[in-house]
């Protein structure tokens, strides 16, 4: 019993299977998660290892070429990049695209294990940074104050970010900035000198008087006891009482004789502030798996919860919320999807005039596509931007088998006079092989796309699955639900009328509208039977409508990923390289005055200079240092701003240059995955090579040509001028002579300029680092330097200025390394001009320059990754075309149908160029998806068109009356489905909504190909079918003889 058959015959069955799919439905959609983007696993690793006091070189050549050179042997490994700056080594290593990460991480971890002994004594342990979607914040909450600021991070530490990270979903709620408890122990050189101490024998004595040891067990009578001497500080008037040493009388120096103790904050690396005010940052992670906005939404119910609990002066603000963008764009899209509803039952109901047709037809909507959150739950996918693309393209689609079932049924009942069962099924069952065959050369086209890698592949995945299942749903739903009913609701009068117990306008309306209709079709059957009989001329305007076309495409703009406006404002300004960390922060004042006047869009603004803790800005690919300033904040929404937020940031930088004192200004947005990699500009051009110098001057000259070209902005080249230094060289001799190792007089410089924090002082459960260091009088000028002391083996105290000279040199602020090798990175931002145009440009200008010996450059950032995605969403659109022909061949049993069908597609590129042209929408990786749906959807018309011209032949007509017939019949519904699917996507390819960059480039690119390729192939497909018969006469390569 086949589909319709059953459906008609079991109406009731057919109504529990479709409640029940209903119920599972609505169930998976309460289940599944809300997220921006699918789960987006970027195959790469970031290794961040601290390694305090070290210099940008000492840090390439102790740690991050070491560690290179272990990671390199892990399997896997695709390339390598890496970051030496001041204090921070950051790895990052790419892998092959499908890797499994989780098992790449233990890998690379067992390879590290191999050169850790090698590596620095006071290296930090090295921090794993996998490139998660899941594992990105998803919530930065600034948290100001003025009179409780001293104990603002132990409040956002302790009792906020311990509620916080309790809460279900919360992955982790961390605290950055502000003041940190710590012992400090400043010490007098002057006084550590006279009494013939050095500073290593401070640390010394006070690792040996800070010390809590199991000493044994001893048995007393029956009982056991433990022996355990508790020797760790219990006051910091302990600390202070410390004895260090014995002047040569033999009376004991206390620590307080020579250094001030002090219960106080750790030296401030980095300012922060919101909205002016002294600030902490909290960064919120969510768990891998939980629901984005669901997380965030506890997260600020639990804060309004604390908040009453907190000092009067505390303002808790949100930075940065990611599920605000998400929540917006998808609730924008369902907006869109169900316009896209209505428009598409009202076109349904305009052709056929009668309501209770126009509803048979829409129960085809909900059920087909409530199954694509069944999919969702049970795959594990979330509802996204994505996922509901996929509905929002499907949802014109899902009703075009409805309609040409119905219309078919309609057919049998009005011009056969069929019965309402009857006409049901051999209607249905009329057209079954021809809707089947475009349902499958619709899903046929997304199969390539499961087997595209990078991005794209990660995008559109989900994509292709959802509408996969949901096209086949509504197959499923045409051919079984109705079927059954048009049995039972179609009521068709004698009159024709569209339907009995009409009012007169109603009846009216339909008799001026048919006549409307069948002089369309009429109009429609002689323009094709000019074609018939002029086909030179008919083939030659579509051949040249095509190379025209192909001459146009260079008018289009291209790009890889759109830029959306989420309402944010991110930047970076720099001073001149060794600026101080209080200069900075007085430039990062004045910058601060210029948003609060010039910048009436913000919401919340934060501002930061200086250097993170344990690397953390490094490790997500901000730029760090004492004398960089980064913004970061949020706008008003888009409904409320006459500028989008590229506009304002755009603005706000140009102001900001014209500051004395500023050396770059850096406000260019990125494309969201580029982002993911750890930064990079939209245009970067890579220069390799190892000499330093002429690897410079050619940054400098490609920087010079960026500046050159229209719509650049916001040029950066990654080495930056070098920063003083002051060069200790050691006479190896004169240190052998005085019984000195190089290891104890790097330690000894270490521990009076940096300092020594081996010491931890614990308190209520708590850990305090104790900070043993010259006092700062001590450490301000070249001669100081000279004047530390080293203690000998005989117990001498030798000046180091008596071993070494100092010399003053200049090094580089960080240098960045890819595959081993050392490179420059010239980058640029964008601003309005597409990123293909500006690319382009780049090319042709940078042909001209003539690279040095031994220098190599390749243009990267979005630039390379668009072109590698259109590589192979190309590839993938060629194995589409093969796999769609192959449907129809096997559908017709003939190699001739299918190729004369497939003449479709070269128009449908044709109403894709011009749609972008027109519209002057940017062609990006979205529009190619579309694209590549056109393959699928335009084919069938001409499979609907063709098989309708076979089955007139079949009956005895000859090849033009079959190809007249056929396409004045079948004009009606080819209108339908093309209007529909076209009017479904209109609102998404109209849409303004916050998210709308990222799928109105795909609506555009649909809605232009369908339109131009139905007009188009309405008239020449037919007429190819007439040339191709004319010229077999009837024969049909590996088909059946005809006529």
């Amino acid at each position: 019993m086949s589909l319709p058959e059953l459906g008609v015959k079991r109406p009731v069955t057919t109504l529990a299977v479709f409640t029940i799919i209903l119920i599972l439905g609505f169930i998976s959609l309460t289940q599944v998660g809300i997220d921006l983007m699918p789960d987006i696993t970027l195959p790469a690793i970031s290794i961040t290892t601290i390694y305090p006091g070290a210099g940008p070189e000492d840090v390439e050549q102790q740690l991050t070429k070491l560690i290179e050179d272990a990671v390199v042997t892990a399997p896997n490994v695709n390339k390598v990049e890496s970051v030496s700056m001041e204090n921070i080594s950051n790895v990052i290593v790419y892998l092959n695209w499908g890797t499994d990460v989780d098992q790449a991480s233990v890998d690379i971890r067992d390879a590290l294990g191999f050169v850790g002994p090698f590596m620095p004594r006071d290296a930090r342990d090295p921090l794993f940074f996998k490139f998660d979607a899941s594992a990105m914040p998803i919530m930065f909450l600034g948290l100001s104050a003025k009179e409780s600021y001293a104990d603002l991070y132990e409040i956002a530490d302790r009792e906020i970010g311990g509620a916080l990270a309790r809460l279900p979903g919360v992955g982790a709620a961390s605290a950055y900035g502000g003041l940190k408890r710590r012992i400090n122990v400043r010490v007098n050189g002057a006084a550590l000198t006279a009494r013939g101490l050095t500073i290593d024998q401070v640390t010394r004595m006070l690792q040996a008087a800070n010390l809590t040891l199991p000493a044994g067990r001893v048995e007393i009578g029956r009982r056991e006891y433990v022996i355990r001497l508790p020797g760790e500080f219990r006051t910091v008037d302990e600390i202070s009482g410390v004895v260090i040493g014995y002047s040569q009388r033999g009376t004991p120096i206390h620590l307080r004789d020579v250094a001030d103790v002090e219960d106080g904050f750790a030296e401030i690396q980095r300012y922060t502030r919101m909205d002016g005010v002294p600030a902490v940052m909290m960064i919120i992670q969510k768990q891998a798996g939980a629901n984005t906005v669901e997380v965030a939404d506890a997260v600020w119910n639990k804060l309004e919860e604390i908040r009453p609990t907190l000092p009067g002066d505390i303002q808790i603000r949100k930075v940065f919320d990611g599920s605000t963008f998400i929540k917006q764009s998808i609730a924008s899209l369902a907006r869109t999807i169900l316009w896209a509803a209505l428009l598409i039952v009202v076109v349904v109901l305009l052709f056929l005039r009668n309501l209770r047709s126009s509803f048979i037809i829409a129960f085809v909507l909900p059920f087909s596509m409530i199954v694509a959150f069944i999919l969702l739950y049970f795959a594990g996918y979330t509802i996204n931007i994505m996922s509901l693309s996929s509905l929002a393209i499907a949802i014109g689609m899902v009703v075009d088998n409805g309609i040409v079932v119905f219309e078919n049924i309609f057919r049998h009942r009005t011009e056969y006079g069929e019965a309402a069962a009857e006409s049901a099924i051999f209607g249905s069952r009329e057209v079954a092989m021809a809707i089947t065959a475009s349902t499958l050369t619709t899903v046929v086209i997304f199969v390539p796309l499961l087997f595209v890698e990078g991005i794209a592949g990660i995008l559109f995945r989900q994509l292709g699955y959802v509408i996969m299942f949901v096209l086949a749903a509504s197959l499923f739903t045409a051919l079984f639900l109705t079927p059954m009913l048009s049995s039972r609701f179609l009521k068709v009068d004698s009159g024709n009328s569209g339907g009995s117990g009409k009012g007169l306008w109603s009846r009216r309306f339909y008799q001026w509208s048919e006549r409307g209709f069948q002089a369309v079709e009429s109009a429609y059957r002689n323009i094709l039977g000019w074609a018939l009989k002029h086909r030179k001329t008919t083939m030659a305007v579509g051949v040249g409508i095509f190379a025209v076309s192909l001459a146009a495409s260079g008018l289009m703009k291209t790009e890889f990923f759109p830029q959306a406006d989420e309402s944010e404002l991110n930047g970076t300004i720099k001073m001149p390289i060794g600026t101080s960390l209080e200069e900075t922060n007085r430039m990062m004042f004045r910058i601060e005055e210029i948003l609060n006047g010039t910048v009436p869009e913000k919401d919340v603004i934060m501002t930061r200079c200086g250097t993170s803790e344990a690397g953390w800005g490094a490790a997500m690919g901000e730029g760090e240092g004492n004398h960089i300033i980064s913004i970061q904040g949020t706008l008003v929404p888009k409904a409320e701003r006459n500028a989008s937020d590229v506009e304002i940031a755009h603005r706000l930088g140009e102001q900001l240059r014209e500051l004395p004192g500023i050396a770059s200004v850096d406000f260019a947005p990125q494309d969201p995955f580029t982002a993911m990699f750890g930064g990079g500009k939209p245009v970067s051009v890579e220069i390799y090579g190892f000499d330093l110098d002429r690897t410079s001057d050619f940054a400098a000259q490609v920087a010079e040509v960026m500046r050159n070209i229209e719509g650049t902005t916001d040029i950066t080249v990654s080495r930056e001028e070098g920063k003083p230094e002051y060069w200790v060289e050691v006479d190896r001799e004169r240190a052998a002579a005085a019984g000195l190792t190089m290891a104890q007089i790097a330690m000894t410089l270490r521990n009076n300029f940096y300092g020594n924090d081996e010491v931890t002082f614990r308190e209520q459960g708590e850990e305090y680092a104790v900070f043993v260091r010259l006092q700062e009088k001590d450490r301000t000028s070249l001669a100081d330097i000279g004047n530390v002391m080293l203690a000998s083996p005989a117990g001498a105290l030798i000046p180091l200025r008596t071993i070494a000279t100092i010399q003053e040199r200049v090094a580089p602020v960080q240098i960045n390394r890819k595959n081993q090798d050392r490179t420059v990175t010239v980058g640029c931002g964008i601003i309005g001009r597409a990123l293909g145009s500006v690319a382009a440009d780049l090319r042709r200008e940078l042909a001209a320059l003539d690279a040095p010996n031994g220098v190599e450059y390749v243009i990267a950032g979005s630039v390379e990754e668009q072109a590698s995605s259109f590589r192979d969403l190309g590839l993938a659109m060629l194995l589409g075309v093969v796999l769609v022909y192959l449907v129809m061949a096997a559908q017709f049993e003939s190699l001739v149908d299918p190729f004369v069908i497939m003449f479709a597609i070269p128009f449908a590129i044709v109403g894709v160029i011009w749609a972008m042209i027109i519209t002057d929408t940017t062609f990006s990786i979205n529009a190619f998806i579309g694209l590549i749906m056109l393959v699928g959807i335009v084919v069938n018309n001409g499979i609907v068109l063709v098989d309708y011209i076979n089955l007139m032949r079949a009956r005895g007509l000859g090849v033009e009356d079959a190809v007249l017939t056929s396409g004045q019949r079948r004009l009606r519904p080819v209108l339908m489905t093309t209007l529909t699917t076209a009017f479904g996507l209109l609102p998404l390819a109209l849409s303004r909504a916050e998210g709308s960059e990222s799928w109105v480039p795909l609506g555009v690119a649909v809605i232009g190909g369908l339109l131009a390729s139905t007009l188009i192939t309405l008239v020449f497909v037919p007429t190819l079918y007439a040339i191709f018969e004319d010229r077999l006469k009837g024969r049909r390569v590996f088909g059946k003889l005809e006529g």
